[in-house]
C-alpha cells in the first residue's frame, strides 16, 4: 500500500492505499471457450489472501454487481424510468425475470433481492445451463426455475405470465357466472 496514494511510497500501517473496487464477485464466468474461466471474484479472493499473508490485515475492497442488493435496486429504478418514459406507467414492474448461469451470483442475488424488505417488486430467478452451470447438477443456490438456454427462459417467462392472465380471466368469468345464477334464482 502506498502512503497517501502516492507512487514510490509505502504505508507503514498498510491502511492508507487507494480504494479497490471489483465489478462483480463471480469466481468463474462463462466465455466462448469450452471451460469456464476465472472471474473477478477469483482475483478479489487472491488479492485479499495475498494482502493478508503479507500484512496480517484484511484488505478492504468493494464489489458491485450481483449478488449485491444495490444492483437489483438500480435495475428496478431503470425499469421504472423506462416504463414511465415509454408507457406512462410510473411504477416498477410487478415481476422481473432474472436469467443467469451462475448460481453463486445470479441466482443468489436474485433470491436475496426477493427477500429484502427494500425490494419493490418480485424477482424471479431462472437458471440456464451453460459452461458455468451444468444441468443435472445441484446448484449451491436454488432457482425458481431451471431451463436449458436463454431462449427457453424467455419462453418460460412468457408462458408463466400468459397462464397467470388466463387463470385470472377464468376466475373472473366463473365468479360472474356464479353471481348471475344467484341473481336468477
Amino acid at each position: 500500500m502506498s502512503k497517501h496514494m502516492r507512487l514510490a511510497t509505502r504505508s507503514e500501517t498498510f491502511d492508507k492505499g487507494p480504494p479497490i473496487f471489483f465489478s462483480h464477485n463471480d469466481v468463474v464466468c462463462s466465455t466462448s471457450h469450452e471451460l469456464a474461466r476465472l472471474g473477478m471474484g477469483a482475483l478479489r479472493a487472491s488479492l485479499e489472501a495475498v494482502f493478508k499473508a503479507l500484512t496480517g490485515k484484511e484488505l478492504v475492497t468493494t464489489a458491485y454487481g450481483k449478488p449485491q442488493i444495490g444492483t437489483f435496486q438500480f435495475a428496478t429504478r431503470l425499469l421504472q424510468q423506462w416504463r414511465k418514459d415509454v408507457h406512462g406507467i410510473n411504477s416498477p414492474p410487478e415481476i422481473v425475470y432474472s436469467v443467469g448461469d451462475t448460481p453463486e451470483s445470479d441466482i443468489r442475488g436474485t433470491n436475496k433481492s426477493n427477500e429484502s424488505p427494500l425490494s419493490e417488486n418480485e424477482w424471479y430467478s431462472v437458471l440456464v445451463g451453460t459452461v458455468v452451470y451444468r444441468q443435472g447438477t445441484t446448484p449451491a443456490f436454488g432457482p425458481k426455475a431451471s431451463v436449458k438456454n436463454v431462449l427457453n427462459s424467455v419462453n418460460y417467462g412468457l408462458q408463466r405470465e400468459v397462464t397467470k392472465v388466463l387463470k385470472a380471466k377464468i376466475l373472473a368469468a366463473t365468479k360472474q357466472s356464479s353471481e348471475a345464477i344467484e341473481v336468477g334464482s
